[in-house]
This record gives C-alpha cells, sequence and structure tokens, in this order.
C-alpha cells in the first residue's frame, strides 16, 4: 500500500515452505506482525496479504540480503564490496477513508531503498556451518531463527551480503521508476539499464554514477529511521 502522504508499508514475502521449520510459529506469521507506517496503527499485515509466515528479505535493519534464487545468484555471486543492491516493489495506493481496506488505481514501480555492500559470504547449504561471525550476529531471519525455525533441507546454496549501515538506505517514501511491468523509457535510457533479466528480478546498469546520484539525492531527508524488524 502507498499513502496520500507518499509514504508505504513494507510488506515482505512468504517464506517458501521447504524452508520453514516451524510452520505454526506466530513470530513471523502476518497476523502477528504490526504494521509500522503511521497510517496503518492498530493494523497487522495481514490485512493486505493472505496468511503465511513472513519471510523479511531485505531486512532493512542491519541491511542485509540473502538470495537462494539460482538465476539471481549467478548474477549476485559476482558482487564485491562497493557494489548497490536496489530494491524494487509494485506499491497501489490506498484508500484510507473507506470502512474496508482497498487498493486503487493500477500498481506502479517504485524502488523502496537500496543496500551497498559492505561483505559477503561464501555459498552455503548448511546454514549451521556458516562460520562468518559478520552474519552470525546479523538480525535477519535466517540466521535468528535457524536452529529453531528456518532450515535447509533441500541443501539450496544460500548467499549472505551485508551492507553498510550508513550508506545504506530504505526509504520513507519511496521513488517511482514505472508502471506495472516496465521501468519507464526515461529511466531505462539515462540510467543506461540492461533489463533482458528483469523478469528474473535483476537488472544491470553500465552507468552508476548516474543512478547513484539520483539515489543518493532521493536518500537525503528521506530515510524510514523508525522502521524496525516488525
Amino acid at each position: 500500500p502507498l499513502f496520500s502522504d507518499k509514504t508505504f508499508e513494507y510488506i515482505p514475502e512468504v517464506l517458501p515452505a521447504e524452508w520453514n521449520g516451524a510452520p505454526h510459529h506466530n513470530h513471523r506469521r502476518y497476523s502477528e506482525l504490526n504494521c509500522q507506517n503511521e497510517n496503518l496503527k492498530g493494523m497487522h499485515q495481514s490485512s493486505f496479504v493472505d496468511e503465511g509466515t513472513a519471510f523479511i528479505n531485505p531486512e532493512f535493519y542491519s541491511f542485509t540480503y540473502v538470495e537462494i534464487d539460482k538465476k539471481r545468484l549467478s548474477i549476485l555471486k559476482k558482487a564485491s564490496a562497493g557494489d548497490f543492491l536496489v530494491f524494487v516493489t509494485l506499491l497501489q495506493k490506498y484508500n484510507s477513508k473507506e470502512d474496508k481496506f482497498i487498493l486503487v488505481k493500477s500498481p506502479e514501480l517504485h524502488i523502496i531503498g537500496y543496500i551497498k555492500i559492505q561483505h559477503k559470504s561464501n555459498l552455503v547449504t548448511d546454514l549451521n556451518m556458516l562460520q562468518d561471525k559478520i552474519f552470525e550476529n546479523s538480525c535477519h531471519d535466517f540466521i535468528v531463527y535457524k536452529d529453531k525455525h528456518i532450515s535447509n533441507t533441500k541443501n539450496t546454496p544460500v548467499l549472505f551480503l551485508k551492507g553498510d549501515s550508513e550508506e545504506s538506505c530504505l526509504f520513507k517514501n519511496p521513488l517511482k521508476i514505472g508502471d506495472e511491468k516496465n521501468i519507464s523509457k526515461s529511466i531505462e535510457k539515462s540510467w543506461k539499464i540492461d533489463t533482458k533479466n528483469w523478469k528474473n528480478g535483476c537488472a544491470q546498469s553500465d552507468h552508476d554514477a548516474e543512478i547513484l546520484k539520483k539515489l543518493t539525492s532521493h536518500a537525503r531527508d528521506n530515510r524510514w529511521t523508525q522502521w524496525n524488524i516488525p
């Protein structure tokens, strides 16, 4: 949901069933997650999505990101310190004047924040073998709940990326970049974005300076500092 004050509610994706070691545990169920946007006081995230266990990824408290998708791993395993991960989602206007929850107009693509990579783990398949103290001390779901709630039953390769907390940002007001399915032509041209992998969730650019200038400018005085682990 996107509100008239141009703020939004960050709703995590659902945790894949094969990773959920305790499907009845409620700490990360949408019905137990309080909304954090001030426009939604007293509401749970289950007002917006079907019930399930939320997977808070990216996690914008310690700026940690985990990747398990094979197609995206092929690109992200090449990432290094100093690279930026930019997170895009669909946001749709919310009519708060209605008695019941309602989304209006068409959803549109927005950048909600970015992470400047500070540290990268090696690919692991057994979470209990992760020896990296940087990630063991992270607030990320994979680490906090690896012993009790999240298990890698299929030995899927996992990549952990840790951001620089000073140079990473979750926007309070997201940055619109396109309609429901496509990045706008002006953004694609000015940022020189290669969208051939867009459907896989990855797009690469050879014009980093222009993108970073826009992102850091948008981040100025626009940080969602109140956001915490729900």
